[in-house]
């Protein structure tokens, strides 16, 4: 409702503003499709707003979005989108993250054995990032992904030693 009100009136919120937030939930409720349709809505409007940060988390959870639609082309577009903005910017959590989420990815592609030393390079930078920040979750995510990612190369020592 807020939405369809914000798009008949001027409201103090705009309509991509609830937009964005509409499609954090629906990506959060697995309906990929309806996310990307709102998340769309606000990344345009960040990126006409010269608006670098929000644009760059709305790039990483577009990315997911089409990660999940196995959308790989435009998953990988949008992950170097994020990760771009996330250096420049300086956001570690949006960059980390978006190293994981791009890592992920590319393991879904056909040829793993090209991407497997790419993926480990984003996954140990990622972790590195991690480590420095307050909230440990995304450290424990990057230790993870590490870890399954020494596991499906049957290195299960290496992936012992990461949990």
């Amino acid at each position: 409702m807020a939405y369809e009100m914000a798009i008949q009136f001027k409201t103090q919120i705009s309509a991509p503003h609830i937009a964005g937030l509409i499609g954090i939930v629906y990506l959060e409720l697995t309906r990929y499709e309806d996310a990307r349709n709102y998340l769309l809505e606000a990344y345009d409007f960040s990126k006409k707003k010269n608006n670098a940060l929000i644009q760059g988390r709305f790039a990483e959870k577009i990315a997911l979005v089409e990660y999940e639609l196995l959308n790989a082309d435009s998953s990988e577009k949008y992950f170097d989108q994020a990760i771009e903005i996330a250096q420049r910017s300086k956001d570690t959590p949006l960059l980390a993250r978006s190293l994981l989420g791009k890592g992920k990815m590319l393991l879904r592609l056909a040829d793993k054995e090209k991407s497997i030393e790419v993926v480990r390079s984003y996954y140990e930078t990622a972790l590195l990032l991690a480590s420095n920040l307050d909230n440990k979750a995304l450290y424990f995510d990057a230790l993870l992904a590490l870890s399954k990612l020494a596991l499906s190369n049957g290195d299960i020592d290496i992936a012992l030693t990461m949990y």
